[in-house]
């Protein structure tokens, strides 16, 4: 059981809170000695949201809603390599923008909730001698439920800014005790934008990097360096109502002291 305040802070400076008490358990049960079935469920209410300039609500405090997850999974162990496949139900606030007769012509409510329906499978384990494997694949569902009347155009369209299938695999290769080498690809779905009025389309990036172990005066140090879309792909990111482009080729050097 868990107790949350939620407060949100105006631009005008007035403290708008939420508390609730929110219950969250699972169990879990082990058949045979490398399979386990697991439950859950969790709640938990969003924050309150203040809405922005450039609405003709702007200032409102969009009252929180009461979040719900459910998950029912398997973890399976063979080899070396543990599996996982997941069944999850949740539900988010939805938001949108409705169009207005007054000077600004739109304004931000909290109408319905998203709602989440998905599959998630994973796996990760030493595949050889030298050779980690790690990776998965997503299915998710979402929609928008619960609209009040007025809004039942939007009833059922897919939530948007969330692509229905993502899928990552990475391979790491441990040439000795203190260098490992890593590829990664990854994939995002099309997903809609803008109440499904267009499509963001797919893609596919690749990321390479290395890690090091060394000692810098007798403190573990491991050194990082990764390229994030290698090949420079083009691609949109959708943030719900727009889009935007994505990360173009990207290097990153980090070191991480074990004191």
């Amino acid at each position: 059981m868990q107790y949350r305040d939620s407060e949100t802070t105006t631009a005008a400076g007035k403290k708008v809170s939420k508390d609730s008490l929110n219950p969250t358990f699972a169990v879990a049960y082990k058949p045979v000695e490398n399979v386990s079935v697991y439950a859950s469920h969790a709640q938990a209410y969003t924050k309150p949201v203040e809405v922005g300039t450039g609405y003709d609500n702007t200032g409102e405090i969009l009252k929180p809603i009461k979040n719900k997850q459910n998950e029912l999974g398997v973890k399976y162990e063979n080899a070396n390599i543990l599996h996982s496949l997941a069944f999850f139900d949740l539900n988010q606030a939805s938001y949108i923008k409705e169009a207005t007769n007054t000077t600004i012509g739109q304004k931000y409510t909290q109408e319905g909730e998203n709602r989440f329906k998905g599959i998630e499978y994973s796996l990760t384990g030493k595949v050889a001698e030298k050779w980690n494997l790690m990776g998965g694949v997503l299915y998710l569902n979402g929609k928008r439920e619960k609209l009040t009347m007025g809004k039942e155009n939007l009833e059922g369209k897919f939530a948007t800014g969330t692509p229905k299938w993502n899928a990552v695999l990475a391979a790491e290769y441990e040439a000795d005790k203190n260098t490992s080498f890593i590829g990664r690809a990854n994939y995002v779905g099309e997903s809609h934008v803008n109440d499904n009025g267009v499509k963001a389309p797919d893609y596919m990036t690749f990321d390479f990097g290395v890690k090091y172990k060394t000692a810098i005066n007798h403190v573990p140090v491991t050194l990082n360096a990764m390229c994030y879309n290698a090949f420079d792909k083009n691609y949109w990111i959708s943030r719900g109502t727009s889009v935007a482009l994505g990360a173009p080729r990207t290097f990153m050097l980090s070191a991480q002291f074990d004191i």
